[in-house]
């Protein structure tokens, strides 16, 4: 229960409404969600994240577009802690015996994922274990610690191959099982590099 009310605010308040709509529209076009799929996006939605805060300047990365609002330096913080928060939480599952009949039910949920996840639509007060605190000394250090979480969440996704998809985890939309969770955890990073682009474009973001 404590890992679903986590993943939850995670989430962002994600609609079920906007859940169901995905479903409908993709279902006659959904690609191959396959191993092949899934690595090309975690690494893709990672050299997209590396690249939105490479290169910035001390004032850039800490500038804050309105007092309430996160800077480059806490979206990338919350980026990093998050995905090590899910290599546990999937790791977790997979020392978990498969739930019969559960296949069915995490049936078609990837371009919900893909569609819903990874798009900025509501703000949410981010849970304690990865609210940005200032837990890394430098950006070095960051940018280390979530290369080294993402390397792991890939290693999981070539060691289980296959295994991915017999393991299952509740969530904000019902369950999903391990494959689509790793697609969540580099959707959620997607939606905050997001974030950060929005920021380098508010008014008064430092230009150099």
């Amino acid at each position: 229960m404590k890992s679903f009310l986590l993943v939850l605010a995670v989430v962002l308040a994600v609609s079920a409404s906007g859940f169901a709509q995905a479903a409908t529209e993709s279902a006659a076009s959904a690609p191959n969600f396959d191993d092949k799929y899934l690595k090309h996006y975690m690494e893709e939605t990672s050299q997209q994240f590396l690249a939105s805060i490479d290169g910035l300047t001390e004032e850039q990365w800490k500038f804050k577009a309105s007092p309430e609002s996160w800077s480059i330096a806490e979206a990338a913080e919350h980026i990093a802690l998050t995905e090590a928060f899910f290599n546990g939480m999937i790791s977790g599952m997979l020392k978990t015996p498969g739930e019969a009949g559960m296949k069915e039910k995490v049936q078609g949920k990837e371009e919900m994922v893909l569609k819903n996840i990874a798009v900025v639509t509501q703000k949410a007060q981010a849970p304690e274990p990865v609210k940005p605190a200032g837990k890394y000394a430098s950006k070095a250090e960051l940018v280390e610690a979530f290369e080294s979480m993402r390397a792991a969440n890939l290693k999981m996704l070539a060691e289980h191959s296959g295994e991915l998809r017999e393991h299952f985890s509740d969530g904000p939309v019902g369950p999903l099982d391990a494959y689509q969770w790793l697609m969540f955890t580099a959707a959620h990073s997607r939606r905050h590099t997001t974030q950060i682009e929005n920021v380098k474009a508010a008014s008064g973001y430092p230009k150099t």
